[in-house]
């Protein structure tokens, strides 16, 4: 029988991961990081390579937007492609309302890790 190699799919004690490289360059926005691991949650080869397709689409763009200097134009497919990549990286999802309460503390922390990325970027407002 012959193999056929995914891109990204990494096989690890039975369970199913998107694993890839973050280019050196990048890594101070994953906090030093040079390994992204996801649990796919799956055991199905099929679904797993559709999601491994689709997590190396949501970093191709948003690298791409990281790289990008002040200036460049970039569509709106790609910047809102960027920032739901970035928000997803942080373990947030679309939609996200931020709430100051106990009971959503993930949610709080996505927020600030946000407010905190774009102080570094742009300053305090």
């Amino acid at each position: 029988m012959a193999q056929v190699k995914i891109k990204y799919l990494l096989r690890k004690a039975g369970l199913l991961y998107y694993q890839r490289g973050i280019p050196s360059d990048l890594r101070p926005h994953y906090s030093g990081r040079a390994l992204s691991l996801i649990n796919l949650k799956t055991t199905d080869i099929a679904k797993a390579a559709k999601l491994c397709a689709q997590y190396a689409a949501r970093d191709d763009a948003l690298w791409c937007v990281l790289r990008s200097r002040e200036g460049e134009t970039l569509t709106t497919r790609e910047s809102r492609a960027a920032a739901e990549a970035l928000l997803q990286s942080w373990g947030g999802s679309r939609g996200l309302r931020p709430r100051c309460d106990a009971d959503h503390p993930q949610e709080v922390e996505v927020v600030d890790h946000i407010e905190d990325y774009m102080t570094r970027k742009y300053g305090k407002s």
